[in-house]
């Protein structure tokens, strides 16, 4: 069932995500310069340590016990959890280089643009089909 306020909140932010008069999201998105090889390769590995930390952040802060007297969650599982997303989100050492056939890939399919390639790059990472 969908929550019938949920409609019109739905269409308010897709309004203002599809503006014809390029002012929407997308428009600006796909209007973006594009970027050549080179410039994907530097921009994912300028954002690489990041990457990385802010998903370390986010598991700390995850699994944190805050009220030990009040949670469901216990010190193993949270241990559990941090092993599984970091393997999942492959977290164990930082992205140093990226070969160069997965960044012409990236680079063709997303056309060079670089909101597109940083998440597709991130989706193929966490999918499992690019290892660090």
């Amino acid at each position: 069932m969908v929550v019938p306020e949920s409609v019109s909140a739905f269409n308010s932010v897709c309004g203002l995500m599809q503006n014809e008069d390029g002012s929407g999201l997308f428009s600006r998105i796909y209007s973006m310069p594009s970027l050549d090889q080179d410039q994907v390769r530097k921009l994912i590995l300028s954002l690489a340590s990041g990457y990385r930390a802010s998903h370390m952040k986010e598991l700390k802060e995850m699994t944190r016990i805050v009220d030990p007297e009040n949670t469901i969650k216990t010190e193993k599982q949270g241990e559990d959890w941090r092993c599984h997303y970091t393997k999942l989100w492959q977290l164990h050492e930082e992205i140093t280089n990226i070969d160069t056939a997965i960044v012409s890939v990236i680079t063709r399919l997303c056309r060079g643009n670089p909101l597109l390639c940083l998440s597709y790059f991130v989706i193929l990472l966490q999918s499992g089909y690019i290892k660090v």
